[in-house]
C-alpha cells in the first residue's frame, strides 16, 4: 500500500487491518466489520493451498479451483456478490454505493422541502489470469478510482475497500501456491 501510495501522491489512511500479520485473524477482523468489501484475484497459481486457504478464511467460497486457473471473488458487506473461475482470463465490473444518503429538512417560503444528496458509486474493475504459458502470461489487476491496487504476485491478491470512504483499506497477497502457512505479504 505504501508503495501505491507514494507512487501515486496519495496520503496512506489509517487502517487496523495493517497492523494484522495472521491470516486467520485477519479474516475474524474483516467479518466482525460488514463495512468492507473484499476482492480476491489470482495471478499465475493460486489452487495448491486454496482449500486451506478457504478453510483459515471462513468464506464460503468455491474449493474446486484447478491449477493455474483464472480466479475472482466479490464480497460485499459480508455477502458474496462475485464468486468465478476460467481456464480464460476474467475481467469484471463491480460497483457499490459508498457511504449513506444525505438527507436535509428545512423550511424555505413556509414550506418544508426535503433534499437529498446524490449518492456516490466507487468502481472496482478487476482482472485475472491464470498462467498460461508464456512468461508474463499471468496478471491480477484491483482498479479502484483509476488506480491498481493489486500486489499483482503469486497466489491470491486481496484489496480490501472501506464502504462508508469508497478509500482502499489494505492490499495483501497470499502465496496459495507456495507457502503452505499462508502468511500476508505486503509491500
Amino acid at each position: 500500500m505504501e508503495a501505491i501510495c507514494l507512487k501515486n501522491r496519495m496520503i496512506m489512511e489509517d487502517s487496523k487491518l495493517r497492523n494484522i500479520s495472521g491470516l486467520q485473524e485477519y479474516f475474524s477482523a474483516l467479518q466482525t466489520n460488514s463495512n468492507y468489501v473484499l476482492v480476491l484475484s489470482c495471478s499465475d497459481e493460486c489452487s495448491v493451498y486454496w482449500r486451506k486457504f478457504v478453510e483459515v478464511s471462513d468464506l464460503p467460497l468455491r474449493t474446486d479451483i484447478a491449477w493455474r486457473e483464472s480466479y475472482v471473488a466479490i464480497i460485499d458487506g459480508g455477502a458474496i456478490k462475485v464468486d468465478q473461475k476460467s481456464r480464460e482470463e476474467l475481467d469484471l465490473d463491480y460497483k457499490f454505493v459508498v457511504g449513506h444518503p444525505k438527507y436535509s429538512v428545512e423550511y424555505v417560503d413556509g414550506q418544508l422541502k426535503v433534499g437529498c444528496e446524490p449518492l456516490e458509486h466507487c468502481k472496482i474493475k478487476v482482472k485475472s489470469k491464470g498462467y498460461t504459458g508464456a512468461m508474463g502470461t499471468h496478471r491480477s489487476e484491483v482498479v479502484v478510482d483509476n488506480i491498481d491496487y493489486s500486489m499483482n504476485r503469486t497466489g491470491i491478491n486481496m484489496v480490501v475497500i472501506d464502504k462508508e470512504t469508497g478509500k482502499v483499506a489494505d492490499s495483501v497477497n497470499v502465496n496459495t501456491y507456495a507457502d503452505p502457512g499462508l502468511t500476508i505479504h505486503r509491500a
